[in-house]
Parts: C-alpha cells; structure tokens; sequence
C-alpha cells in the first residue's frame, strides 16, 4: 500500500471503529497534528481522537495528498 491508500484506510478504519485495523495501518512512529491537536503520537491518538465518530454529523475526506519522505497531509470536513 501506499502511504495515501494507507491513510485513506485508516480514515475509513476511524468511522467504521475498526481499531485493531488501525493498529496494523498506523506506524510506531506515527505523528498527528490537526488544529486542535499538534504532533500527538500514536497512543495518545488513540485514547483522545479515535473515539470520537459519535460526534459527527457528517464526514468528507476531500484530499490525500503525500508530501516530501512518510508525510501524508489529509483534508477532510
């Protein structure tokens, strides 16, 4: 997989609640950063924002785009 085709799964794993495939998709190393949230790791990503489905209304990932080395950046409303 590609690192897009992998975060667009890992979005589609956080509305579906799939936690244990988004353990297998998400690095170690993994880092977030989102205006409420800047460069969280992986753990603390799970314990603050995977939970969070049962507060949206609607969801829209508009763009996946991969940047310089593992760096993907996600649009989404």
């Amino acid at each position: 997989m590609t690192n897009v085709e992998i975060v667009e799964a890992c979005f589609a794993s956080y509305i579906a609640q799939d936690r244990a495939t988004a353990e297998r998709l998400l690095s170690d190393d993994f880092v977030f950063t989102s205006p409420q949230d800047d460069h969280i790791d992986k753990a603390t990503w799970f314990e603050r924002c995977f939970p969070t489905t049962a507060r949206l209304v609607a969801y829209e990932l508009l763009a996946v785009v991969a940047t310089d080395g593992d760096d993907v950046f996600a649009l989404y409303e």
